[in-house]
């Protein structure tokens, strides 16, 4: 009998939730970054494209960092 191995990737989801205009694609874009820069991940998000569609976030307006400042976020680990 052989003996079968596969290797699964580890796959963590990260679910950014709220109303409109609370900010989310800019936590969403801020924490892909950090991913990315800090610790060299893979990030796959279909939402991060089509969101982007020509938004900037690298240089935010004040609005939008208020917007995102006055929102609270809630982290969980599950």
């Amino acid at each position: 009998m052989a003996e079968l191995k596969i290797k699964v990737p580890n796959v963590a989801h990260i679910v950014v939730t709220g109303p409109t205009q609370c900010g989310k694609s800019i936590v969403m874009d801020r924490i892909e970054k950090a991913l990315k820069a800090e610790f060299g991940a893979s990030v796959v998000s279909e939402d991060l494209r089509i969101e982007r569609n020509g938004n900037d976030y690298d240089k935010l307006d004040d609005w939008q960092k208020k917007m995102v400042a006055k929102t609270t976020w809630v982290l969980s680990e599950s």
